[in-house]
């Protein structure tokens, strides 16, 4: 039992190894990985839930409630449409929107592969909309300075 234990706290890591990516920080069967672009930033977190994976990247697009672009939700309806990996959602607290792009997978069939594909597609989605926010001068560019984001 101590074992399979281990095994599910370890797997995160392994897999971020094995795909190429840095785990910038593990809590448990958590997990956060920080990927840049030469103009952008994308934090995915990762979640393991023992038969589940989950993958979560949420923008830093966050508008008023009541003043969300139609275009802005047209995207996110069509995005989901499309993709293979993922759904967009926006969730409202205190009157500010927030979009989250998630993935659910069962961790029986994970291995590096497929792990590196979903992390690709989801943060290479998740940079597209923010590249498209930026356009429409709904959120201001990000710049990494010694390994941290600044805005």
């Amino acid at each position: 039992m101590i074992h399979k234990s281990v095994e599910k706290n370890c797997r995160l890591q392994r897999w971020c190894n094995q795909s190429g990516f840095t785990l910038q920080d593990r809590d448990g069967l958590r997990g956060s990985l920080l990927v840049s672009s030469r103009r952008q930033v994308c934090l995915l977190q990762l979640f393991d839930h023992g038969s589940l994976i989950g993958f979560r990247s949420k923008s830093r697009l966050q508008l008023n409630a009541e003043h969300v672009p139609q275009d802005i939700l047209k995207y996110m309806l069509c995005s989901n449409s499309r993709m293979c990996f993922g759904a967009w959602s926006a969730t409202e607290e205190d009157g500010i929107t927030s979009f989250v792009l998630q993935h659910t997978a069962l961790a029986a069939r994970m291995n590096a592969r497929a792990f590196s594909t979903i992390c690709e597609e989801i943060i290479k989605e998740t940079m597209i909309f923010e590249c498209l926010a930026v356009r429409a001068g709904l959120l201001d560019r990000l710049s990494i300075v010694d390994g941290r984001l600044m805005e």
